[in-house]
């Protein structure tokens, strides 16, 4: 038995006589991934950031990672340093994330004084020279949640499920006219 091969139009058709299927199958998962949506626990995130200036030309180059690596780059810390040169310094943006946006802030102001202690104290065993380690911008309690996007996930699961409802429609259809084809040879 050999395929026919099908051209724009016969999709068309094939999509249009299966137009309840494609339609249910569609809705089934927009409806299923916006519940899904809805559950997921909204994840807040503040952000604070910090300036250090070293205090020798020789410690300027290179951010001390090892120092603050057990400190910073936690799970739900994320850690950007920004080497500063018209300041010779970094500047460090720490953002943490959590359910609780109030504590999400408190959490990042404490890391950030915690980190400016440990790099005066750190730092200040290199040098005599003082350490400028100062808080650019505290965070604040971030009002808007920044996971999850609801919208993003539904036009996703709606996508998803047109795409899921055309492919079974066509396995639908192919499916029908092998029976089909099967039930006229063999009388």
């Amino acid at each position: 038995m050999v395929d026919e091969e099908m051209d724009f139009w016969e999709y068309i058709d094939v999509v249009m006589r299966r137009k309840w299927v494609v339609v249910g199958i569609s809705l089934i998962i927009l409806i299923s991934g916006g519940i899904t949506s809805l559950c997921l626990p909204d994840v807040y995130e503040a952000e604070v950031s910090l300036l250090i200036i070293p205090p020798q030309l020789s410690q300027r180059g290179r951010f001390p990672y090892e120092v603050f690596e057990a400190m910073l780059y936690k799970e739900d810390v994320k850690v950007n340093i920004v080497p500063k040169s018209e300041v010779q310094g970094w500047v460090i943006y720490i953002a943490k994330q959590g359910r609780n946006p109030e504590k999400v802030a408190r959490l990042a102001n404490e890391l950030a004084d915690d980190l400016i202690e440990k790099a005066k104290l750190v730092l200040s065993n290199i040098s005599e020279e003082e350490i400028k380690a100062v808080l650019i911008r505290k965070a604040i309690v971030p009002g808007l949640p920044i996971k999850p996007d609801r919208k993003r996930n539904v036009l996703i699961a709606g996508v998803l499920g047109l795409f899921v409802g055309i492919f079974v429609a066509f396995l639908y259809d192919s499916y029908e006219r092998r029976k089909n084809g099967r039930a006229k040879g063999g009388t």
